[in-house]
């Protein structure tokens, strides 16, 4: 019973590379873009708001794409499909 996998849920092995490089890149990118926003805002609270929002909404839509993608190709490759 514990050891059934349930397909829906998302596998979140921490000591598994490709969450870790996920991790990182957002660390990286959000650095980067609060950098950005401060240059034009010249204020921190403002861009680190702004870095928070987008932060959001951009992982919110790269939910949505991952999700379209799975339904559309079934997880499989684009270019495995053999077209």
């Amino acid at each position: 019973m514990f050891d059934e996998r349930d397909p829906d849920l998302i596998d979140l092995n921490p000591n598994h590379n490709s969450l870790r490089k996920v991790v990182i890149w957002r660390f990286i990118v959000t650095l980067i873009s609060t950098v950005i926003a401060y240059f034009f805002l010249n204020e921190i609270t403002s861009s680190l708001a702004l870095v928070l929002v987008e932060a959001v909404i951009v992982t919110i839509v790269h939910y949505v794409f991952e999700e379209l993608w799975e339904s559309k190709y079934g997880g499989k490759n684009e270019s495995s499909r053999g077209d």
